[in-house]
């Protein structure tokens, strides 16, 4: 949320305002701060900017509530400033708005004036919870901040660091005019996507990893995962390259009198790139999403797991999709309350709350049709016979087949129980699902 700020009825002189939105700006945590800065580029982004700040305060003043400025660190402020080169006067929106919609904030490091992009987003990131419960469409949506700088990996029980970072690997070659395989050293995405993030370090470039613990994530890592330990965005600790990574990384190094746009454009490396070793930019993220529930998945160690952000996606959170009516036989439910009555069952028989149903487990499309199809079966109730009957049978309710479904006493078997869903719906079910009622005097819909 944005920083509340209270009035400060009589503001001495114009560099009292700067104060004021300097505060303002530190108390909704909208960026952050290398140490060590040239004062001479303090100044000079001191003087460029001054007059668009007051420009803002002359604008947008009426309309904002300041307090009093206390125990600043203008310098700071100043450099943060300079960096906003290029469309600075737009960023000077009232303070609400720049809370909610700006996406990144960039310093200035050093005296070449190098920019390191800051934001307001964790580095090392996992979406983990139960299954569909919205983990991948949520990334998406964060994913938007870093427009197309994004590339994505999906983990497998067999991928490894020679795919993640790289490794020579055949390749296919032309050479007078034949065909013949040579070895090369091929980048996998972690290193293609440090290598963008030097070459432009005013922009930030995200890595995607769907399916962490698909794949032995540490081993995937290797000598990258002390990488991930990170102090103002940048890796604490360094790790050294390897002799055919080193190699790789040197020849991509730019030539003399390359310009900066030539570096972006062509993929070079600046020239005083360390390639001996390597650390993570603060431009650079790393998010993935994690479901526990999957069969074979591989456990991750304390120490993998310590150097991560996490938000968890909660089953019982509420979505649009958990109001919408769907129809089962000649009755109607709300998919929420089908999913409530099901992890319900679920937390009774002490079943891990990651193996219940998320609102998602569906696909959307599935509740907007009720009509039959040819096997008399509508989209929804065809989906949750293939779906979710199955989830149930062979894994979440593995155990408490006779407590989760009507067995009659007899051993559940699969088929009967899709014949069964076919002809009497819920009834197939050892417990109620919530029935709703359309109320044929009023538009309004009453939950029994």
């Amino acid at each position: 949320a944005a920083a509340q700020i209270i009035a400060n009825p009589n503001p001495v002189g114009e560099n009292s305002y700067l104060d004021i939105w300097f505060n303002a700006l530190v108390e909704a945590e909208l960026f952050t701060y290398p140490v060590g800065r040239s004062k001479s580029t303090i100044h000079v982004a001191k003087t460029q900017y001054a007059n668009a700040i007051i420009q803002f305060i002359a604008t947008y003043g009426d309309s904002i509530s300041f307090t009093p400025a206390k125990d600043l660190d203008k310098p700071k402020y100043y450099a943060y400033l300079g960096a906003m080169d290029t469309g600075f006067i737009e960023l000077l929106s009232p303070l609400r708005k720049m809370t909610e919609e700006l996406p990144t904030l960039c310093d200035f490091v050093g005296k070449d004036k190098t920019v390191k992009c800051n934001s307001k987003y964790p580095r090392n990131r996992i979406f983990f919870g139960a299954p569909g419960t919205g983990k991948s469409h949520y990334l998406k949506e964060e994913a938007e901040a870093f427009s197309e700088l994004i590339e994505r990996v999906t983990f497998y029980p067999n991928y490894a660091y020679a795919q993640f970072v790289g490794a020579y690997k055949p390749v296919m070659t032309t050479k007078d005019g034949k065909e013949e395989i040579t070895y090369s050293y091929v980048p996998g995405p972690f290193i293609r996507q440090w290598i963008k993030a030097q070459s432009n370090p005013d922009e930030n470039f995200l890595l995607i990893i769907e399916e962490l613990n698909r794949a032995n994530a540490p081993a995937v890592f290797g000598d990258m995962f002390q990488l991930l330990d990170r102090k103002n965005g940048v890796s604490e600790y360094p790790v050294a390259t390897s002799e055919d990574l080193r190699k790789y990384l040197n020849s991509l190094i730019a030539p003399d009198n390359t310009t900066e746009e030539e570096i972006k454009a062509k993929g070079y490396l600046p020239q005083d790139t360390n390639i001996n070793e390597i650390t993570i930019p603060a431009n650079m993220y790393i998010w993935t999403t994690m479901n526990s529930a999957d069969q074979g998945v591989f456990p991750l160690d304390t120490a993998f797991k310590r150097r991560w952000d996490y938000k968890y996606f909660s089953v019982f959170d509420r979505k649009d999709i958990d109001y919408k009516i769907v129809e089962v036989g000649d009755k109607k439910y709300t998919w929420g309350d089908i999913r409530d009555s099901i992890n319900n069952k679920l937390a009774e028989k002490n079943v891990n709350e990651d193996k219940f149903i998320g609102p998602y487990f569906l696909s959307e499309t599935v509740f907007n049709d009720n009509t039959k199809q040819e096997n008399d079966l509508n989209p929804f109730e065809n989906a949750f016979s293939d779906k979710v009957l199955m989830y149930l049978f062979e894994d979440a309710a593995r155990q408490y087949r006779r407590d989760i479904f009507k067995t009659d006493g007899k051993p559940p078997i699969y088929s009967k129980l899709i014949d069964k869903f076919k002809s009497n719906g819920f009834d197939v079910f050892a417990f109620p699902i919530n029935e709703v009622k359309e109320d044929n005097t009023s538009n309004e819909i009453t939950i029994l």
